[in-house]
């Protein structure tokens, strides 16, 4: 008894599923894809080889994979917070009084319960002076300015 090419393509497609499942990005969920219509294809022309189902698997996988990256890939970044989970990114038009003396170097800094790295914009700013968060550098330092 031999395996109906149909049944191999459908178990192709949903094993791919569980693959995609676990947590890739859409490549297999094309790849998934062009295994269900290829089981649809050997379904409907009922061709007498696998080799024929490969035929149509292969390029149609090139496909759908390259269609879901291209249309797709953005889809999940887009957000209505894109500040969500940025605790820094938050911190940037807050304003504080300083308790110690920050410097252009970074210094240790205690905001709320968080220390952060903070620099200072000028020379030095003195404690007892109100700063803004101006920008986050890409080293994740805070820096301030007199306000």
């Amino acid at each position: 008894m031999s395996f109906p090419p149909l049944y191999l393509w459908l178990s192709v497609g949903i094993v791919l599923l569980i693959i995609e499942m676990l947590g890739f990005t859409g490549f297999f969920l094309g790849m998934a894809a062009a295994a269900f219509v290829t089981s649809a294809y050997v379904w409907l022309a009922a061709p007498a080889d696998i080799w024929s189902g490969i035929w149509v698997f292969a390029p149609l996988a090139v496909l759908f994979s390259w269609a879901y990256w291209h249309f797709f890939r953005d889809f999940n970044s887009v957000t209505d917070a894109p500040e969500l989970n940025q605790r820094k990114a938050k911190l940037v038009g807050k304003s504080f009084e300083l308790t110690q003396d920050i410097h252009a170097n970074p210094t240790g800094y205690f905001l709320g319960d968080t220390r952060w790295q903070v620099a200072s914009q000028e020379e030095t700013i003195s404690a007892g002076t109100r700063v803004v968060v101006q920008r986050v550098r890409d080293d994740g330092v805070l820096i301030v300015a007199a306000s």
